[in-house]
């Protein structure tokens, strides 16, 4: 059991409330391979780092941190490639950052056999639960809807990813040699994405086109939505100029993908692409836009009365407006 097999990379900073769930997910793991636990401890201003250094002493073996005296994410670093990804001795990589967790015991053990019976398969992904600190809710998934346990191809793949399917950062299982391949020579697209600090959709984009994607669909990890200071907080109060800053790194990483890929999945993804323009022109309420032939199945997805009140402001943009605002006030009264 001395040959590590697989390496945890977490990113940790200012996880106090969350960090020791992460490591206890990790430390319950029943596997009959070894595996280590790395992470990157980012000059936190909480007491994330006594939680860590107090597992790292009863784990010493086991829990590798880093410890940064400045905090390395703020200054535009690659933490994974500078300091993660080095240390890693797995054949594999598992991520999770400090504010989600694992839920099943055996997730490393499900992701590893996958991976090992299928070497055409670069990537491997499961069901997630998502946890809303803002609403208490922890009965939806990530992705939204079913996908059977099994290989997908990339063109199958990507064309969940048109679908709006999405799969969260806590799932993903790489082989440590494509990790390191893509941390250290980011692609233009990962780097268009990463204007903007996201960088979970370029890894689906990049492993994805490397060949097959083993999927499981049992829930094995929880994501917690809205954390403090997490993307997915500071994009729910995201004012228009982020929205718009976020619609043009997502419209170009997405165009940087095609080329990428010589249009090979263009077509699958094609979705996507109306959703930014969508997403951009409801950032300005530009609702002819919103309801062009373009985005028709964007709207199409949204409420019946979401979708009436588009079509309404796009048709009759005056009289509508006066409508709707009476009609919001009244409602906002009777609540």
């Amino acid at each position: 059991m001395s040959d590590i097999k697989v390496s945890i990379l977490c990113l940790a900073f200012n996880h106090e409330k969350y960090i020791a769930d992460a490591i206890e997910g990790f430390l319950s793991q029943k596997t009959d391979f070894a595996y280590e636990i790395i992470i990157n401890e980012d000059a936190s201003t909480d007491g994330t780092a006594d939680i860590i250094r107090e597992y790292e002493s009863r784990f010493p073996d086991m829990i590798h941190p880093i410890y940064h005296k400045q905090n390395q994410y703020s200054q535009g670093v690659n933490i994974n490639d500078k300091f993660m990804v080095p240390l890693a001795r797995g054949k594999y990589v598992a991520l999770c950052d400090g504010d989600d967790y694992w839920t099943d015991p055996y997730k490393l053990q499900k992701q590893y056999d996958a991976m090992e019976a299928n070497p055409s398969c670069h990537m491997c992904l499961h069901k997630v639960r998502e946890e809303n600190l803002s609403t208490g809710r922890n009965d939806t998934f990530i992705p939204r809807c079913e996908i059977q346990t099994g290989l997908m191809s990339p063109y199958a793949f990507f064309t969940e990813l048109g679908k709006s399917n999405f799969f969260n950062e806590v799932c993903y299982f790489f082989r440590r040699d494509d990790y390191y391949t893509y941390q250290h020579n980011y692609p233009d697209f990962a780097a268009a994405s990463m204007k903007t600090k996201t960088d979970d959709t370029p890894m689906l984009l990049y492993f994805g086109q490397l060949g097959d994607v083993y999927y499981i669909n049992e829930d094995l990890a929880s994501y917690r939505h809205f954390v403090s200071g997490s993307w997915s907080d500071d994009f729910s109060n995201a004012s228009a100029e982020k929205m718009r800053a976020w619609c043009a790194s997502g419209y170009e990483m997405y165009t940087l993908f095609n080329e990428y890929t010589h249009n090979q999945y263009a077509e699958p993804l094609a979705r996507k692409l109306k959703f930014i323009r969508y997403k951009l022109a409801e950032t300005d309420k530009d609702y002819k836009t919103m309801a062009s032939d373009y985005c028709k199945e964007i709207l199409e997805a949204q409420s019946p009365t979401t979708a009436f009140r588009v079509r309404m402001m796009a048709k009759f943009p005056k009289l509508s407006g006066i409508v709707f605002n009476i009609y919001d006030k009244v409602r906002r009264t009777n609540h």
